[in-house]
């Protein structure tokens, strides 16, 4: 993962390896399924496994306590 400021704000590098590569295109279904929850990718190399992202913003772990991440998180993957 590397970032780059732009003129237009930070973008993001993801290049994947091999075993993820399946992710580039997961980023483009996503985007259009639920376009509310996922970015929008800039640009993807579906072969390579790379994509270009926007910056979504602050990460969680920077958002939110200890306490709150762990909620946010265990709502997420449906933990009890």
């Amino acid at each position: 993962m590397l970032t780059a400021p732009t003129t237009q704000g930070p973008v993001w590098l993801k290049a994947t390896g091999p075993a993820a590569a399946f992710e580039a295109g997961l980023y483009v279904l996503l985007s259009r399924v639920v376009p509310k929850r996922a970015l929008a990718p800039i640009a993807v190399d579906a072969e390579r496994g790379w994509i270009l992202l926007p910056h979504g913003g602050e990460p969680l772990g920077v958002r939110l306590g200890a306490a709150d991440l762990a909620n946010a998180l265990a709502a997420v993957m449906h933990c009890y």
